[in-house]
């Protein structure tokens, strides 16, 4: 399993039970992108809708994924949650919506 994180991010903000899957690069103090051979061997790959958008950049084809689930879907924008999906997944592949638009905040 491989966290994606924003190489903007501040790590301060990441829990260190997260911080585990995640490519953090101490002596640049960023995260990173794996590379595409490391990338290739997560079965599961977790991310922001914003940072998945991002992944072509680092040379992740048009339907890499068979599936993409997005969580909280109900509070995502329509573009972040489409651009995601329709920007990595593959064109049999399952997009997969889960949220309540009703929910509650914290």
């Amino acid at each position: 399993m491989y966290r994606h994180m924003a190489s903007s991010r501040p790590v301060e903000e990441v829990p260190s039970r997260v911080l585990t899957y995640c490519q953090y690069n101490r002596e640049m103090e960023t995260f990173e992108f794996p590379g595409l051979s490391k990338f290739a061997n997560f079965r599961v790959v977790i991310s922001t809708c914003n940072a998945a958008m991002a992944l072509h950049n680092h040379g992740v084809q048009k339907g890499f994924f068979d599936v993409v689930f997005v969580d909280e879907a109900g509070t995502a924008h329509e573009l972040e949650a489409a651009g995601a999906a329709f920007a990595l997944l593959h064109r049999s592949g399952k997009l997969v919506l889960a949220g309540d638009p009703k929910q509650l905040g914290p």
